[in-house]
């Protein structure tokens, strides 16, 4: 019995038997067909992950240039706000040198004729744009500056000016700078130019002493023309201040005359 089962099961294995291998190879085929597909699909999406990265990688390229231009644009911009800002400062440097020349021509108007006379009025103004060591020099008429017209200090300029009008005869004058010419030589240096003609208006007679013996003196008016130079400093104070002074003194021309009304 037991040799008839196995006789009865190989002869009905044996198409069986034989078509495993044929059925492997189709499971095997359909596997390799399974993973052949599945490779393709991670291909395709590698390929697409490649085509977004290599996408990505373009936008951040395109922004990359984005920014460096709008970094390059503030730049720009901040190189021409800085050079408004130093152009605005020599701006406001030069207009304040330039008020220096009005500044002497209101000190210098303020000066009361007298040796030794009060003077606080005229140095309280001149203060503001003269230093107090300032070195002054009075030229005349092309000729050098001799020691009497040397001055050391803002209160020996304005003594100056007040005891040449007593000796000339002066009881005030008007002095009004024109041809401003301003020289920045740096931050902190600059040259002033200006020139003018100053009337200054004599005393019609001496009141002082009412005795006969003396005698009245007609009323002039002298005419001085000159030309001044202003070596500037910026102070700690951010001012602007004479610290050098000459007054070049080119002609005088008189013009007599009575004082119809005031003196």
């Amino acid at each position: 019995m037991k040799i008839e089962w196995r006789e009865r099961l190989t002869s009905h294995d044996t198409g069986y038997l034989r078509a495993l291998p044929v059925l492997a190879l189709g499971l095997f085929g359909a596997a390799c067909g399974s993973n052949d597909e599945g490779v393709s699909d991670l291909a395709t999406k590698v390929a697409a992950n490649d085509q977004q990265v290599t996408t990505l990688a373009t936008d951040v390229d395109q922004n990359d240039t984005k920014l460096s231009g709008v970094v390059n644009e503030l730049k720009a911009i901040e190189a021409m706000g800085a050079n408004e800002s130093a152009e605005l400062q020599r701006l406001k440097d030069a207009a304040a040198i330039g008020a220096v020349a009005g500044c002497y021509g209101r000190g210098h108007d303020a000066v009361v004729a007298g040796i030794k006379a009060d003077q606080s009025e005229a140095l309280a103004i001149l203060h503001t744009c003269f230093a107090d060591d300032v070195q002054s020099e009075f030229r005349y008429f092309g000729n050098p500056a001799q020691p009497p017209d040397q001055l050391d200090g803002l209160p020996a300029l304005v003594e100056y000016i007040g005891s040449f009008w007593a000796n000339a005869g002066y009881h005030s004058a008007r002095n009004v700078p024109g041809n401003v010419h301003v020289e920045l030589r740096d931050g902190r240096h600059a040259t002033l130019l200006f020139s003018g003609t100053t009337p200054h208006f004599s005393l019609a007679q001496d009141d002082s002493d009412p005795s006969p013996d003396v005698v009245a003196r007609a009323g002039f008016v002298d005419a001085i023309s000159a030309s001044y130079t202003s070596e500037l400093d910026l102070g700690d104070d951010d001012v602007w201040r004479t610290s050098r002074f000459t007054i070049d003194i080119k002609e005088v021309m008189r013009v007599n005359g009575t004082y119809w009304i005031a003196q």
